[in-house]
């Protein structure tokens, strides 16, 4: 196990993402944590619900760090594929 020299440190939305998953976008079940970041392997339109409810569309590239709270990624309008939650 690697050292870990911020291990006392406090995590937040501010910091680095410390856990991801593989998300597979859906119209009825939310995420179990919302999200500090996105990431995608092909670019395209995510349809998310924001951690205040409002549900948009975002655009987002290949390859790129999106820092967003997100509680949903939904399946209707998500045209991005590869869709990674960084928590």
């Amino acid at each position: 196990m690697p050292i870990d020299r911020y291990k006392t440190f406090q995590n937040g939305p501010d910091g680095p993402a410390v856990g991801a998953s593989l998300i597979s976008p859906s119209d009825t079940v939310d995420l179990i944590e919302l999200t500090v970041g996105l990431n995608v392997s092909t670019t395209g339109q995510v349809r998310v619900s924001m951690k205040d409810g409002e549900v948009v569309d975002l655009t987002i590239g290949s390859g790129r760090f999106f820092p967003v709270r997100v509680s949903k990624i939904w399946e209707t309008g998500t045209t991005a594929t590869g869709i990674v939650a960084l928590y």
